[in-house]
This record gives structure tokens, sequence and C-alpha cells, in this order.
């Protein structure tokens, strides 16, 4: 019995040795304020401004960044050259910023240019370059005039002419051909030029498209043409028209990549009710696989908005014009700005301005862009006091719903965002198409 004891008495020693240890080792609960100290602000957004980005000392330049439940995370004014950084606390920033920029300048008035990007992710690395301009068409030197008459055409709806950097010919006229049942085409006192080829296109009067091109052109050639010399494109575009206002159309061939500047051939039909002879119901447009790109523009009214479609790249095999969808503005304020439309689309812009007629009273502009998918609210997040006292002109109030451009085709918003303000690449190849919606 007392042994047993004593060795209750050790089994109890041991127990309570390691519970003594057990306790020891266990850390102390970490306080509030300490936790807090150990959190390191991180850069939530970078903005990089090239030192070329801006010309014009005189302007003023602001970005302000909100984030996604609108308040204010920050703003700060940038220069030429500036790289700013915004630190905060990891948890004291939401995954995605809305960014917007804010240009004052004196250009024609005081303006006040306002850009709002939602959606866009923390820890976000922008650059403001400018982008390289476009290439100049290399001079071709003029060296003389020349004239064209083309004979026994079935009736002349449309004609052009153009040279290598988009040269279009003009004092044209149409009299009664050698076979009276048809018509000649003069054009007369052409420029000449020193890459001296050409190229022309009728669109007759039997809904025919033809062209025929003119190589090594001399000065004072007078070139007498038969419409049966001319030949059928390569491959065709037919654009059914709806019922609409103001069509047109261009199309610029290219004979090397879309970047050209020789080369450049003009097969452009813009349709003028008062120049035509048949009912305006379609636009044909032609190829030539001897050109290797394409710029194809064209636009037309549907009811109350504007369809505008552009391409730069391969040709277009395929454009049906779409109906006029619903488009109902639940809200026209920008605080609360709204609508529903039927049309599926990617991205869209709306945008806010000065009435031209309290402009022309007061000299001061402001507009205001918001660009978003088609996935965003648009919501508006007004601007810093400080920014708006800066400023008393700045009038937000004075500002009325303008207009909703939406994307049908496009790339997606975020690419958008990357070529225009990461990558800061010129995007040589693209197709877009849009529609346009005014307010009521």
């Amino acid at each position: 019995m007392r042994a047993l004891t004593f060795l209750s008495i050790i089994l109890f020693s041991v127990l309570l040795f390691n519970c003594s240890k057990n306790d020891a080792e266990q850390p102390e609960p970490q306080k509030e304020e300490d936790k807090e100290e150990t959190l390191v602000p991180e850069v939530y957004f970078s903005l990089n401004i090239n030192n070329a980005w801006s010309s014009d000392t005189s302007e003023h330049n602001w970005i302000i960044i909100h984030d996604e439940n609108g308040d204010v995370l920050d703003y700060a004014r940038y220069e030429n050259g500036d790289a700013l950084t915004f630190e905060a606390l990891e948890d004291e920033v939401t995954e995605n910023l809305s960014i917007t920029t804010l240009n004052y300048n004196t250009t024609g008035g005081e303006n006040y240019i306002i850009k709002t990007y939602p959606n866009i992710p923390k820890k976000s690395v922008w650059s403001f370059k400018n982008l390289p301009p476009a290439e100049e068409l290399l001079i071709n030197p003029e060296i003389g005039t020349f004239n064209i008459v083309v004979d026994n055409i079935p009736g002349i709806q449309r004609h052009s002419l153009s040279g290598d950097n988009r040269i279009n010919a003009e004092n044209s006229t149409t009299t009664l051909g050698s076979n009276p049942a048809l018509y000649a085409l003069h054009i007369d006192n052409i420029k000449l030029f020193e890459r001296n080829n050409y190229l022309l296109t009728i669109l007759d009067d039997d809904n025919n498209f033809k062209y025929i091109q003119l190589n090594d052109v001399k000065n004072d050639d007078n070139l007498n043409l038969d419409y049966s010399d001319f030949s059928d494109f390569d491959h065709y575009l037919n654009i059914d028209l709806p019922s609409a206002q103001a069509p047109n159309t261009s199309v610029l061939a290219l004979e090397n990549d879309i970047n050209s500047n020789v080369g450049v051939y003009t097969l452009n039909h813009d349709f003028d009710p008062s120049y035509w002879h048949i009912p305006q119901n379609f636009i044909k447009i032609g190829y030539l696989d001897a050109f290797k790109k394409y710029k194809v523009r064209f636009d037309l009214n549907l009811d109350g908005c504007r369809y505008n479609y552009r391409k730069n790249g391969d040709k277009t095999a395929l454009l049906t014009i779409p109906s006029k969808p619903d488009f109902t503005y639940e809200d026209e304020s920008i605080s609360n700005f709204s609508f529903s439309t039927s049309a599926s689309y990617i991205r869209q812009l709306s945008r806010w301005e000065t009435p031209l007629e309290e402009i022309n009273n007061t000299g001061f502009k402001v507009q205001w862009t918001i660009y978003s998918d088609s996935e965003t609210s648009l919501n508006f997040y007004d601007l810093p006091e400080d920014i708006k006292n800066m400023y008393p002109d700045l009038s937000i109030s004075s500002m009325k719903y303008g207009s909703t451009t939406i994307y049908l085709k496009s790339e997606s918003q975020s690419d958008f965002i990357n070529h225009m303000f990461v990558t800061n690449e010129k995007v040589l190849e693209f197709e877009y198409e849009t529609l346009f919606f005014t307010s009521n």
C-alpha cells in the first residue's frame, strides 16, 4: 500500500512537470495592436509617364483612384517623367479599382476631360506613352497630267480612280457612247505622279462592279478604253442595306502590309442618292488577291442610332447589318445612369458633357466618359473635394447625358485596357462593329 502510494506520487510529479513544460512552450496570444504592426503596406497601383507624353506644359493632369465601393483611395497630379506608386495595407484595398483621369487644358476655352475605367485589377501597372504616329505616305511627286475615256458602259452609278498614296481623280463627265444605248466616262486633267500605276473601278447600271489596272502611264497620255476590257474582281462582298439613311463606305487596298506607306489604292463607293439611278439597297465591295491587306470603313443610320463597322487586316468575307435593337435609358443622370438593350455586346462607353449653350455662355466645358465591359455597372464616383475646390468651374452638375456606344464586335475590355495602358501597343489589325445611341 505504501509502495503504491509512493509510485502514485512519482507519476503525479512527472505529469505535473510535463504540463508545466507544455504551458511554458505555448506562445502568448498576440495582441490586436501587434497584428496591425506586422502588416506591411503594399503597392496597389503604379503609373509611369513617358518623358515626352505631353507637349502642353500649361495643362494639368490628375489620376484619382477609388475602390470598388466608391471610396477614394488616393489621387495625385502627374507630369512627364513621373513614376507614381500608390500604397496601402493589404486589407484596406479591394481586389478591383476604378481609375479616373482628369485633364485640364485651355485649348479653345477651359476644358475638363475626365475618363473613368472601372473594374481594374489591384496591383495593375499602367504607362502613359505617346503611341507611334501613323506612317506618313511617301512623297509621290507630280510630273504631269493625263486623260481617260471609257466607252460602252451600260450606265455609270459610281467610279473611282486611285493611284499609289490614295490619289483620287476629278473632273469626270458622262456622255452617250459610240453606241447610243451605252455611255462613255470622261476623266480629264488627272494628276500624274512619279509612281504612275492606277486603278480604275466602275459600278455600272447592271450592278456589275469591275476594274482595270493602268500601268506606266505617261505625261499627256489620252487613254481610250473600252468597258469590255474591264475585269471582275477576284472576290466580292455584297452588303444588303436595310431601310437606312446616309450610308457610306471606304475601302483602302494595300499591296504589302497594313502599315504600308506605299501601294495604297482606293476602292471607294460612297452612296449618293441624288447621283444614283437605282434604289439604294446594296453595297458591293471588290477584293483583288494582289492586295494583301485592306482598311474597310462602313456606316449608316438605323432609325435613330448609327451603325459603324471598321476593319484593318484581311478582307471581310461576310457583313450583315443588324436590325436596330431595343435600347432604353432607365436613368440618364451620371450618378445613376443605366440602360437596357436587347443587343448582345462586349463593351461600351457612355459620355456626359456640358451643353453647347452653356459652353457658349461660360467658355467652360466638362466631358466625362466611362468605359466598361457589358457586365460592370456604370458606377459614377465623385471627384475629391480638394480637386473640385481647386477648379471651381469644374461643374459636374452642368453635364447632360450625350451618347452611348456599344461594341457588338471588338476585343475584350481587358484587352482594350491592356494595349492602351499596359503594353502601349498600337493595334494595327482589328475589327470593330458598334452601335451609337444619342440622348433622347
